[in-house]
C-alpha cells in the first residue's frame, strides 16, 4: 500500500495543534512559501475571503499539483486576473459545490463555491508559466546544443583569447 504524505501551510496555532500527527507543517505564512517547487497530487485551500484573489492567483500560477480544490467566494468569477491565470494554465474550473454561512455557528454573508481545478501535467506546467510571466522576452532556443568537440574548441579559443565570452556563450 502506498503511503500518503500530507503537508500543510497553517498559521493558526489552534489548527496546528488539532491537526492529525501525520500532517507535516511546511510553513506558517502562505506568502513566504514557494509553491512551484512542491510536487504534490492535491491541494486543498480555504483562503481568507478578504484575500482570496491573491491566494487563487498564487496557487493557479505556481502550483505543481494534479488537482486543486478551492473554497472561495462566488465573486471569484468577477476577477479578470483570475480568469487570465486560469486561461494561461489551460484550466477550466468546475464548480462542485455552493454554500453559504447564513445559518452557520459563525454566521457570514459570504456565498462560496468549491472549485475543482484539474491540471493536466502534460500541459504547460507552473514553472514554464512562471518563467514566461517573469521573463516574457525569453526566447526558446531551437538550435541543438553544440557537439562536445565544438565546446572544447570554444574553451580553447577563450583560453587563447581568440574569442570573447559573450560570443562563446
Amino acid at each position: 500500500r502506498d503511503t500518503v504524505k500530507l503537508y500543510a501551510i497553517e498559521k493558526a496555532v489552534t489548527h496546528q495543534s488539532n491537526m492529525p500527527k501525520d500532517i507535516t507543517i511546511i510553513g506558517t505564512e502562505f506568502y513566504q512559501q514557494t509553491l512551484v517547487d512542491k510536487q504534490v497530487d492535491v491541494i486543498f485551500c480555504n483562503p481568507p475571503y478578504s484575500e482570496f484573489t491573491a491566494w487563487m492567483l498564487r496557487i493557479v500560477r505556481e502550483c505543481c499539483a494534479g488537482d486543486v480544490y478551492l473554497v472561495v467566494p462566488e465573486r471569484w468569477r468577477d476577477s479578470k486576473e483570475v480568469r487570465d491565470a486560469l486561461k494561461t494554465r489551460a484550466v477550466t474550473p468546475k464548480i462542485i459545490g455552493q454554500f453559504d454561512f447564513e445559518n452557520a455557528d459563525r454566521q457570514a454573508r459570504a456565498k462560496v463555491e468549491v472549485l475543482w481545478l484539474s491540471f493536466n501535467r502534460s500541459r504547460k506546467d507552473a514553472f514554464d508559466s512562471m518563467l514566461e510571466e517573469i521573463l516574457p522576452e525569453l526566447e526558446v532556443f531551437t538550435r541543438e546544443p553544440a557537439a562536445e568537440t565544438e565546446d572544447a574548441a570554444s574553451r580553447t579559443d577563450l583560453r587563447e583569447g581568440n574569442s570573447n565570452l559573450v560570443e562563446v556563450l
